[in-house]
């Protein structure tokens, strides 16, 4: 569905070359008012604002401005454990107090609360990500942009760091469907620890990380030194390092880039020429530690021939 008035979706000329590039942009009306907590620095209302900031702007006119269709649960566990994601669609603030083991298990509490409407937050930014890589796949855009995604904390069993489902994981997937290799750039004062673990047994991803390291969150990732230790809760993870070896490669991030606790997230997928890497960059920026992400797309994505309105619903 298309949200407000749009030009053709184009784009500024941009690039080397000065052509103006087809953007999408993902957006649900309804995923500001889904609610962490007082007190909570998630806040998906600031997606909101953003949205209100492009059309004070004048920048809609210049996008196509797609409601995302959900993710499906075999969307979400083409890379979540069945039985995590099972916990994400059951759990309510009303029944929390019956699941302390499962709450545990999946480390689902203060960081990452259970409040209203928490699987439909995530299968609404989950739906996002995937629609763009879905849009990019039938050659319907040359950008794709989801601002409610980008929460690359999320691991395959538990949720961490304000994260539930990690969209970037399922684009990624999106993304080997077509390409040999995929490049993740991730630029965040926190490392990006769930992208970087989901492909810790394959050489078909190499993770580029920069960040604030250290004695900090998630304490992983040290520059350019060694691996992150891989959770292995969940058997497979624990497999292949020697396979993986040399697919990751981490920075120490500028202390100016993460100076606002209250900044935003913007993560940023782009197609690259890049022969080891089959011409495809995926980029995660960020300059908050109060993991309000976002995902602004130019992804190279292979297609879904079970979508029949690939993408987004024009409203």
């Amino acid at each position: 569905m298309d949200i407000g008035a749009g030009g053709g979706g184009n784009s500024l000329p941009s690039g080397p070359d000065g052509v103006k590039r087809k953007v999408c942009y993902f957006y649900d009306p309804e995923v500001g008012n889904y609610y962490y907590g007082q007190g909570h620095p998630m806040k998906p209302h600031r997606i909101r604002m953003t949205h209100a900031l492009l059309a004070h702007y004048g920048l809609l006119q210049n996008m196509q401005v797609l409601k995302p269709f959900p993710a499906r649960d075999r969307d979400l566990c083409r890379f979540h454990a069945d039985d995590y994601v099972s916990f994400l669609r059951s759990i309510t603030p009303e029944t929390q107090q019956d699941q302390l083991r499962q709450l545990k298990r999946f480390n689902v509490g203060e960081d990452c609360p259970v409040f209203d409407g928490l699987y439909s937050f995530c299968q609404t930014y989950a739906g996002g990500s995937v629609g763009g890589a879905v849009k990019l796949s039938h050659g319907h855009c040359d950008i794709a942009i989801n601002w409610a995604g980008g929460l690359h904390h999320a691991k395959k069993c538990e949720a961490s760091g304000f994260c539930y489902v990690n969209d970037i994981v399922l684009a990624i997937l999106e993304l080997l469907k077509q390409h040999e290799r995929v490049l993740y750039v991730d630029i965040d004062i926190h490392h990006g620890d769930g992208v970087e673990e989901a492909f810790y047994t394959t050489d078909r991803v190499m993770t580029v990380s920069f960040h604030k390291f250290g004695d900090y969150f998630p304490g992983t990732a040290s520059p350019l030194t060694g691996f992150s230790t891989p959770n292995t809760s969940c058997p497979s993870i624990a497999k292949g390092r020697e396979k993986a070896s040399g697919s990751t490669l981490r920075g120490d991030k500028p202390p100016t880039l993460g100076s606002t606790e209250d900044s935003e997230q913007v993560s940023e997928t782009q197609s690259s020429t890049n022969t080891s890497f089959s011409s495809t960059w995926a980029e995660d920026t960020s300059t908050t530690s109060g993991h309000f992400k976002g995902t602004k797309a130019n992804w190279v994505c292979s297609s879904n021939t079970s979508v029949t309105s690939p993408g987004g619903r024009e409203i």
